[in-house]
């Protein structure tokens, strides 16, 4: 599964952070911008993100356990 974190700046304070889906990224990053625009001193900086599951091995009732990570990677800012 992959998602993205945008984070909505005004100069150095934060306004919001969302976690959007990737199927909802382009309208929302689309809507923020339209709505926060860059010439008015706001930024978006998007992470990228991504889930990983990991079996770690069979618990005494024959189950696998799982991990789950949750990764955001990089941070690029778009004004």
């Amino acid at each position: 599964m992959s998602d993205y974190r945008i984070t909505l700046l005004d100069g150095d304070m934060q306004l919001a952070e969302l976690t959007v889906r990737s199927a909802q990224y382009r309208q929302v990053r689309r809507l923020l911008a339209e709505r926060f625009p860059p010439e008015q001193g706001f930024v978006l900086v998007v992470e990228g993100g991504r889930e990983l599951r990991r079996v770690l091995g069979l618990n005494h009732h024959g189950r696998r356990q799982i991990r789950v990570e949750y990764l955001h990677q990089g941070g690029s800012e778009h004004a």
